[in-house]
Parts: C-alpha cells; structure tokens; sequence
C-alpha cells in the first residue's frame, strides 16, 4: 500500500513518485501495526459450512467465527473469496447429500449447520437454510422441490425464535412431504447439538408444544419477574398472602356505619404512600373535606384547627400533600373510577405498585351508574370498573362498602351467617372482589375491630382484630385473639342456606304473598326462616310483583 504523507512514513524509504510503501498487515517500519483489511473476516475462523449445488460444487459457504459469530463468502474463481453473496445462488445445506440419498429415509432440519453436522456424524439426513432463523423463504421452493415425497422432520431451537422458524418451515412444506413433525429438545437443552453434548439422542425429542393463548399469557408471567407485593401493616393479613398484597388485587371492606371502613382504607393510603407508592382516593361517601380530616388526624393535625381555617394548620396539611405521592379527587366534581385510575396510572412507576381506594362501592360512580336502573346495578357497575382498572394497571385497589342492615342490626350474624352475603348490594361485591375483608365493633368496645375474610381467593381467611387509635383514627393489628370465623366451616352456613332457600322458593312460585307463606314452603324451623324473610324484604332482596314475593335478581335454580 503506498502513501503520500511523509508525516506517517517513519522509517520508510521514499520511492519514485514520491509515496511511501506500507505493510498492509502486521509490523510496518513505519512504526504502525496495520489491521486487516476492511473485506476480510477479524475473528478467527473456527468451522466452514460449504454449501453446493445438486453436483457437488461449492457455491457458497457460511462461515462461523470465535467469538461467535457468522459471515458468507463465494469463491472469487482465483483462489480467493468475496465474503458477499451478491448474485450467489440461495441452496439448502448439504444439498448433494440430500439429492443422492435414499428417498426413504428421514431428513431432518434443525436451525443450523452445527446442527446438521452433528446429524449426519450420527448417520442421519440432515439439512437446513443458510444464514439461520427466519431466512427459510429465500430456499423454500428448492426444498419443496428437493424434499417432495420425504418424511421430514423439523428439530426447533429452544426459544420463541426457534419456534416460529420451524412452524415456518412446516408450513411451507406440509402439502408436498409425504409426512412432517416439528420437535424440539427437552428442556433446559436449547438444540439438538447441545442435547447430544449430554448424551442424548434423537429419541429424546419431544414434539413442539403448540402455542395457544393461555400458554402465552402464563408464560408471560416469568418474563415480568417476581410478583410485586405491598404490606399491609396487618400481620395475620401479611402472612396469609404470603408476605404482603400481591398485585394486582381487587379488595372490599365492607362494615356498618362507624365500623372503621374507611379509616382502615385512608390508613392503608397513607402508609403506602409514606412509602412512596402513588395513591388516588377517590372521595364521594365522606368528600374530599372528610379525607382531609383523616389525613390531618393521622398527622397530629387536629380537626378543630381544620374547622377554624387556622392558618399552621391548613399549612401543615398542604405541605403533607405536597411531599407525599397522594391525590384526593372529589367524586361530586365528575371523578369517577376510570378517571381516578386513568390519575394514577400517569403517578405509577411502569411495572410499579400504586392503591387506588373507592370509597364507597354504593356511592361512587363509574361508566354505566348514570343509566342503571337500580342500586344494585349501580353497585355492580361501580365493581366492574374497579375489578377492570385493577387488572388493567396492576393496581392494589380498596373499594370500602356499607353492609345490610339486617347483618348489624339483628343477632343472625352471630348465629352462623355467612359475612360474605351481608354487603349491601351484594352480588358484584360477593363475585367481583378477590379479597373482602368485614368488619365489626367488638362488644361493648369503640376502639376494637374484628376483621373476619370470608373471601380471599388463593390464601387463607384467618380472621383478626384491629385497634383504632380515637385520637388520630391509625388502625393497627392487636394480638388480642378474634373471634373465630363464622364462614370457615361447613355445616355453619346456616343464614346463606336459608336465604337461598328462600330465593329458589319464590322464584319458582309466583303465589307466595306473605312470610308464612314463603317459611310454610321452604319447611326447616318456622321462627328462624321468618326472621331471614323480614331481612330479605327490608333489604329488598325480595319484592312483591303481583300476588307473591320474587327474588330482585335472577335465580338459576
């Protein structure tokens, strides 16, 4: 190579014409060590794939470098190579085997010429394309010419890659082979050459599972890692779900007035975003100035100051506001459920956790409470949004929720009811929530709660008693024993039984006017059946059309 500029010659001698000669590769006198040139490979070969045609001559090969990598060369008819195919002709390996061989035995095609290689070594047909996965149709007519009549069998790499490329194959191939079968090698090995470098053989292959929706979205799951957890400060709660929330999930507290539902709900708020969760209440039981009140007394900030506009004190309650990632929206100013998730999906971190909390399924709206027709269709519209949002986000959602009246006010919540049908409005509730969570005032006590989970899909429903402190409303986990669930065990349903008893009676007879009526046709103890009736009327669970009693919604019996 000769160079004009002196200023680079070294120790070179100046020639004729005034240029320097350069080595152009290795130790130059000029001081330089020059690389490789710019058409020839910079990695150390370590295996050549010739590739030819019918008669045996070479066309083209594929080269395979350490560190690995692959590159193509065809001869340039002087000895050397042009390491581009330009104008070189597209075959499938190891075609002259192929065309000469006996035409019934098996060919098989794994994804690359290792592959192939280590096949015919073991005294098997084998082929493939050049330059690996996804370049199948620059060859797929030759070897639908080449392979008609053969049985074939695809070998697909172990990744989503390699399975595409050998249901691509399949497919192309399917109507001209006499047969074809799409294997792959048992896990964890990711080819056939690495099955056989731990010693095992061809019929250890194991055919392709198929990919259909559910699988995809299962598998999906391990590429989005560990599921995301976040405490809830409850102990008993943590422990039975295995180390705190996991998200998404899709949780109702349900109590009667007072019962602590919405300081449980504010107070899960606020430790979360202490934490620097993102949080969005959407405010429409209490409004936005109850919220307020709440987050204030969980600070030491009293309510008395609130109410006279002290000045340190409205302060001190924007600064919390300020620091903390927590949005209250007012849900009598048009918040609803979606817009309230649509706010917090714009505060949560991609992958990350975040609480939405509803309060209360009965008065918050949502797409579709403007047309419904009752206050259960209200209720159950409310739900879907939420169970919709949760999943949607990933969110850990509190929708808290009033409880009938018959469940506080009589004593059949102590003679074995069922927690889980005492929600108001019930029905979405009892099949919407993945977790719901009923609270109760301990007798003759304002700061107790106990807490019974008569719903909480894949975990345990240990029940367990909370303590709210009356001078900040903070609710903690006492260890002072609960009572025992009323819900656990078989045989002590009594109320649930009763009741659906009551709505398959008066869905199948039109002629039912009155309690007696009703208790007369169900039989089972008279004094105990009317009580449910009353209940189930007062709440409207049962309504009078016409001549008899019928269930508000739907019985399938």
């Amino acid at each position: 190579m000769h160079c004009s500029r002196a200023e680079l010659a070294g120790g070179l001698p100046e020639e004729n014409g005034g240029t320097y000669a350069h080595r152009m590769h290795g130790s130059c006198r000029c001081g330089t060590t020059h690389g490789p040139s710019a058409y020839e490979p910079r990695k150390r070969i370590v295996a050549v794939y010739p590739y030819t045609d019918e008669a045996g001559a070479v066309l083209f090969e594929a080269i395979r470098f350490d560190p690995k990598g692959f590159a193509q060369r065809k001869p340039d008819g002087a000895g050397g190579y042009i390491w581009k195919l330009n104008g070189a002709r597209r075959v499938i390996y190891r075609l002259h085997d192929i065309v000469t061989d006996d035409a019934d035995r098996v060919v098989y095609i794994p994804e690359g010429e290792k592959d192939v290689d280590e096949l015919v070594a073991r005294g098997f047909a084998a082929t493939c394309n050049p330059m690996g996965a996804g370049k199948w149709g620059a060859v797929a007519e030759l070897a639908r010419t080449v392979l008609q009549g053969r049985e074939v069998v695809v070998i697909a790499d172990g990744d989503d890659v390699g399975h595409a490329h050998a249901r691509e194959i399949e497919a192309s191939l399917r109507d001209v082979v006499r047969s074809i079968r799409v294997v792959e090698s048992p896990s964890p090995h990711k080819d056939i050459s690495d099955l056989f470098a731990a010693g095992g053989t061809v019929d250890d292959l194991v055919p392709l599972r198929t990919p259909t929706p559910d699988a995809d979205r299962v598998r999906a799951l391990a590429r989005l890692g560990p599921a995301v957890r976040v405490s809830s400060g409850f102990k008993t709660l943590d422990t039975d779900m295995r180390g705190g929330i996991p998200l998404p999930r899709f949780m109702v507290v349900g109590g009667a007035p007072g019962a602590g539902k919405t300081s449980l709900a504010v107070g899960q708020a606020v430790q979360c975003a202490a934490r620097g969760i993102p949080v969005v209440i959407l405010a429409k039981d209490e409004g936005v100035e109850g919220i307020d009140e709440r987050v204030a007394l969980l600070h030491g900030i009293s309510v008395e100051a609130l109410d006279r506009r002290d000045p340190a004190a409205l302060e001190a309650l924007a600064q919390i506001y300020e620091r903390l990632p927590l949005r209250v929206l007012d849900g009598d100013d048009g918040h609803t459920v979606e817009s309230a998730a649509a706010t917090l999906a714009s505060m949560q971190t991609p992958g990350g956790p975040a609480l939405l909390v509803v309060d209360s399924a009965q008065t918050a709206d949502a797409d579709g409470t403007a047309t419904a027709k009752s206050p259960r269709e209200r209720c159950d519209a409310v739900m879907r949004a939420a169970k919709g949002v949760t999943r949607k986000h990933g969110f850990w959602t509190i929708v808290t929720s009033e409880l009938n009246r018959g469940f506080y006010r009589s004593k059949r919540n102590e003679e074995a009811s069922n927690p889980l049908a005492a929600f108001k409005e019930s029905g979405g509730i009892e099949y919407g929530a993945q977790t719901a969570l009923v609270l109760t005032s301990a007798e003759g006590d304002g700061t107790t709660i106990d807490v019974q989970v008569p719903k909480n899909r894949g975990f345990k429903k240990t029940p367990f008693r909370l303590r709210i402190d009356p001078a900040t409303t903070a609710v903690s986990e006492t260890d002072a024993a609960p009572p025992p669930s009323s819900s656990s065990e078989p045989g002590e349903d009594r109320f649930a039984k009763v009741r659906s008893n009551i709505i398959r009676a008066c869905s199948r007879h039109a002629d039912l006017g009155s309690a007696s009526k009703i208790a007369a046709a169900i039989g089972g103890e008279r004094r105990y059946a009317l009580r449910v009736i009353k209940a189930l009327i007062e709440d409207g669970d049962l309504v009078k059309v016409g001549a008899g009693y019928r269930p508000k919604l739907e019985v399938v019996s």
